[in-house]
């Protein structure tokens, strides 16, 4: 992918998350589309894939090239690399504040089946981190239940009872800790 995309053109290979991705570090902005419009990044994890979404919708054009100009370090201890429950929740919270931006700037429905694609891209990649998690911690206990709330939040995410004020007023956990087994194993 190169050369000058429209904002529509960006937004749709954004939320395919495959050709753009939402990563901060391969990016140059305008720091008016900050300014201009009070975007921020949030403090979780994942703070790219909630914020890059609301950059893109008003940017008019975005730029791509496909040059190496900066170099990236993958730090053994980065997010990535060290998933945990709280980052897989975060990871979750930024992709349905995703959504909520999407509404707020009345172009959901221009975007409804890029967000999809996103969703789907996110309850795989959780359910991926979920049965890593839960094989590290060598216990199966909770799996299915965190499987089955992925799915349950990844629904809601794209469906049309969504409620974008629950994102803003801070979700709950969907992903929960593997549940501890008891050190007595005769007490089952």
């Amino acid at each position: 992918c190169r050369g000058v995309l429209t904002a529509e053109q960006a937004m749709n290979k954004l939320l395919h998350d495959v050709q753009i991705q939402s990563f901060v570090w391969n990016k140059m902005y305008k720091r008016s589309l900050f300014t201009d419009y009070g975007i921020t990044y949030p403090s979780i994890a994942f703070e790219d894939t909630a914020t890059t979404n609301r950059l893109f919708a008003h940017a008019n054009k975005v730029a791509v090239i496909d040059r190496p100009l900066y170099y990236y370090n993958q730090r053994p201890m980065s997010t990535l690399a060290t998933m945990n429950v709280t980052k897989i929740n975060d990871y979750l919270r930024a992709v349905a504040s995703v959504r909520a931006s999407l509404e707020e700037n009345g172009i959901y429905g221009k975007f409804q089946k890029s967000y999809a694609a996103l969703v789907h891209r996110a309850f795989n990649f959780s359910c991926m981190y979920v049965l890593r998690m839960h094989r590290d911690n060598k216990n199966a206990r909770g799996f299915l239940t965190n499987i089955s709330r992925v799915s349950r939040a990844t629904k809601y995410f794209a469906g049309d009872g969504f409620n974008s004020g629950l994102v803003r007023g801070g979700m709950f956990n969907i992903v929960l800790e593997p549940q501890k087994l008891e050190e007595d194993y005769s007490v089952r």
